[in-house]
């Protein structure tokens, strides 16, 4: 009975506690965020440049809802990399790729 009591205790403070952030759920939001504004305000507007960064800041600025990542104290400085190829008339080729730069706290993109 003892034991019971201690396992339903523990699975209640994991229930209200949550299991910690999901990165790469907020990682994989900032991308859908970036993309979508590079779709509706860059793609086809802005010609012979390769790169584009949007950071949560410039997001924010466009009045995109970023408080997910406010709420997890991520740096406005974290930013989505849109990487295109060009034809020879400066326009996109193709379908982009990108590149996700997320920091929050102690949490960085790539290092563990």
């Amino acid at each position: 009975m003892k034991k019971l009591r201690i396992v339903a205790l523990a699975f209640a403070v994991l229930l209200l506690a949550g299991c910690g952030t999901n990165y790469a759920q907020l990682e994989k939001e900032l991308t859908e965020k970036a993309s979508k504004y590079y779709e509706e305000n860059i793609k086809d507007k802005v010609f012979n440049i390769n790169n584009h960064e949007i950071t949560l800041a410039s997001l924010e600025a466009a009045n995109v809802d970023i408080s997910s990542f406010t709420k997890e104290s991520c740096d406005k400085s974290s930013y989505v990399l849109i990487k295109l190829e060009l034809d020879e008339e400066g326009k996109q080729k193709g379908d982009y790729q990108t590149e996700t730069h997320l920091i929050c706290g102690d949490y960085e993109t790539g290092k563990k």
